[in-house]
């Protein structure tokens, strides 16, 4: 399935640093525009300062937690897509909770999986 993000926005919050490149290198590859940060408290800030489509993040940040992020954004807009990724099982009971996770990903996880999951949630 070729895939085309041209026109959305999507925010990726990831503290690994080389997954995190790897995932904004793939995205625009597709022509999605990428704004990456690594941590909560950074990608809120960028939230609040931008508009985007998708949020992608990490479960667990040195900063808090992507459940914290998601509820912190649902303050400001409806319930922006998620898709949350996560090492382990850690969290599965909040996730439940959060009514716009389209997806939770396991690491370690196939980009392109990913990409495949953000276009179903705009084609």
């Amino acid at each position: 399935m070729q895939v085309d993000l041209t026109g959305i926005n999507i925010l990726i919050v990831e503290d690994e640093e080389m997954l995190l490149e790897l995932m904004q290198e793939e995205f625009e590859a597709v022509g999605a525009s990428v704004t990456t940060c690594g941590t909560g408290c950074d990608a809120l800030e960028k939230f609040q300062q931008g508009s985007f489509h998708v949020i992608i993040t990490d479960i667990r940040m040195p900063d808090g937690t992507g459940t914290w992020l998601v509820e912190e954004v649902c303050k400001i807009t409806e319930n922006p897509p998620v898709i949350f990724l996560c090492s382990g099982i850690e969290f599965e009971n909040e996730m439940i909770e959060c009514p716009n996770v389209r997806k939770i990903f396991r690491k370690p996880v196939k980009i392109s999986e990913i990409i495949r999951e953000t276009a179903k949630t705009f084609f």
